[in-house]
């Protein structure tokens, strides 16, 4: 008899009840397995707990009822502005993705497509801007469109700008506004919700160290959470 997740052979002695054992899957499916991978599968198990519960107690913002809703009226917003035009959308990547994804099939006026993919975060604070991604066309004497999950110190808008000075004209569309945490100077055409103060976020494409994209509602990320994530990652 083998172990299924290591494939390490597990005795067929009397000892064997106390060298092996078995774990359920989602679907209910018994496995037989080694002790030192039982206790992986649980310490697993354990984390996954945490995180739910992590989840759950973590204060919501902003639903995805509310979110899916201001998405609808930014839709509208970005059509009544750009009829007559095909304006030159970028969303930057990766955060910003999750919204786009959201925002483009409720368009109704053409458009051009691409991305851009600009660094700034390790954590909570902003850092070095790093220009990951090119846009695969050009943006000059075209109406870009820039579509941003959060504008907050504004530093990552600028350059973008500052790389934009070709183009016919350029706006913003952000998901989230912090003016509270502005560096520069620097304002957002179409925003989805404006965040009073300086919280730290995530959920719809906003991320803690690349985790909690995934949410599709957006959560206050507060000092204890991340005590909490260290312990658990």
């Amino acid at each position: 008899m083998k172990c299924e997740i290591c494939k390490n052979k597990i005795q067929e002695t009397f000892l064997k009840k106390f060298l092996g054992t078995h774990v359920k899957d989602e679907k209910g499916k018994k496995h037989l397995v080694c002790f030192e991978c039982q206790k992986k599968y649980d310490n697993v198990k354990e984390k996954m707990l945490e995180a739910l519960w992590l989840v759950l107690f973590m204060k919501t913002l902003y639903t995805q009822k509310q979110i899916e809703s201001r998405i609808k009226e930014l839709a509208k917003d970005i059509d009544k502005a750009y009829e007559g035009k095909i304006p030159y959308i970028i969303c930057t990547l990766i955060g910003a993705k999750k919204f786009c994804n959201k925002l483009l099939p409720l368009l109704n006026v053409a458009y051009e497509y691409d991305e851009i993919k600009l660094k700034s975060y390790g954590g909570t604070k902003a850092g070095e801007i790093l220009y990951e991604k090119e846009p695969l066309g050009s943006w000059k004497s075209k109406d870009v469109l820039l579509i941003e999950d959060i504008v907050d110190t504004g530093n990552t808008m600028v350059f973008a700008l500052e790389k934009m000075k070709s183009a016919n004209s350029v706006k913003i569309c952000t998901l989230l506004d912090k003016p509270e945490a502005r560096e520069v100077k620097v304002e957002a055409n179409f925003i989805g919700f404006v965040l009073e103060g300086k919280p730290f976020v995530v959920g719809y494409g906003l991320d803690y160290n690349e985790k909690f994209r995934e949410f599709d509602e957006i959560k206050l990320y507060e000092d204890w959470i991340d005590n909490f994530v260290k312990f658990l990652f």
